[in-house]
């Protein structure tokens, strides 16, 4: 009996004793909240207070001094955000008025009136500039001449006799030709001729009949095949006694030429100095005279450079000497060749004698 009595308390022991289950759980509380953890929240409320003094001592007067310069103009940078505002609400307050908006319309339309008027006002200037200098072109180019005619071609004679109603105020031309179908042949009119004012009347009448017809007809298509007439220029006589003297001028011309022609046949007019053999041996003598000087000026610079700064100087290498002699030579040799060329040159031209005139003035 004591035996089933302790086996039925271990059992209610093992079923509603909770003792052991919260003894581990209170040893394991305890070591994670007490044996690890130990002094952390210690140590991390000493580290917050240094931090915290070390702010107090070094950052707080750097933080003052940032403050001090940068609030002015944050202070300034939010006071013109607040006027822009302040503006953004008064035009805003402005455009929802149905007063300023009418007031706004009519200065447009007045406006856009006083633009027009403006733009229509430099239009007809521009127009009346324009016709102004049409017609200072028209009588800068117009053909005052009463000398010059045309003969019409076929298209203008019968357009001007079959197509021509009203011939009142017309020239003389129009009307005698249109007359001219009536009276006469056909052969007589075909010799007919217009002039300018003809022209110019017929112009100004296909300018109104091209109003109310509806074919437009233009002049120039008319003018096709027509033959402009100018006058010729009236020849002037020439002066005989400009005639007289351009014969004489013409003989004294033609008899300098033979004379030069025939001077080789005759030997009593040979008279240029060329000609004769001692003039050429002199210039040959002039010439071997510049070419001898040229080569004794090359040898004496080269003996003076071989030879000569030796004995203002004193002993030198041989080679150092004939370098110096070379050097001397070309340089008197390139200066010798200019002068003799200039000298040369001058013999190269043809001289012209004076020779006595061979006609009279």
């Amino acid at each position: 009996m004591a035996s089933v009595i302790k086996d039925t308390g271990e059992i209610w022991g093992r079923l509603f004793d909770h003792r052991p289950f919260i003894q581990g759980e209170v040893t394991f509380f305890l070591r994670e909240f007490q044996e690890k953890r130990s002094d952390r929240e210690v140590e991390r409320l000493f580290k917050i207070l240094e931090y915290t003094t070390e702010l107090k001592e070094s950052q707080l007067d750097r933080t003052e001094q940032l403050g001090d310069c940068h609030l002015p103009s944050l202070k300034a940078n939010v006071d013109v955000a607040l006027s822009m505002c302040n503006r953004v609400l008064q035009r805003e307050e402005n455009f929802d008025s149905d007063n300023v908006l009418s007031e706004n319309r009519l200065l447009r339309k007045k406006e856009w009136e006083k633009f027009i008027n403006d733009m229509s006002n430099k239009c007809e200037r521009v127009d009346q500039t324009f016709q102004e200098k049409e017609n200072e072109i028209q009588e800068f180019y117009s053909i005052v001449d009463p000398t010059v005619t045309i003969k019409p071609s076929k298209k203008l004679t019968d357009f001007i006799l079959y197509d021509v109603k009203d011939t009142d105020g017309a020239p003389d031309g129009i009307t005698y030709l249109h007359s001219k179908s009536k009276k006469f042949k056909k052969e007589k009119i075909a010799n007919a001729t217009l002039k300018i004012e003809d022209l110019r009347w017929l112009n100004k009448y296909l300018k109104e009949n091209r109003k109310t017809a509806t074919e437009k007809i233009y002049l120039h298509e008319l003018f096709d095949d027509s033959d402009v007439i100018l006058p010729t220029p009236k020849e002037t006589p020439r002066n005989p006694e400009l005639e007289a003297r351009i014969k004489k001028l013409a003989a004294q011309q033609n008899n300098r030429e033979y004379q030069a022609m025939t001077k080789s046949i005759d030997s009593a007019r040979k008279f240029l100095p060329e000609d004769s053999v001692a003039f050429q041996m002199k210039q040959i003598n002039k010439q071997l005279i510049a070419v001898a000087q040229f080569i004794f000026s090359v040898i004496a610079g080269f003996a003076f450079g071989f030879i000569g700064v030796e004995l203002i100087v004193g002993d030198l290498d041989f080679g150092f000497r004939l370098l110096l002699g070379i050097i001397c030579a070309l340089i008197i040799a390139l200066a010798e060749i200019y002068f003799l060329a200039l000298k040369l040159n001058e013999y190269g031209f043809d001289v012209t004698p004076k020779s006595t005139k061979l006609h009279r003035d």
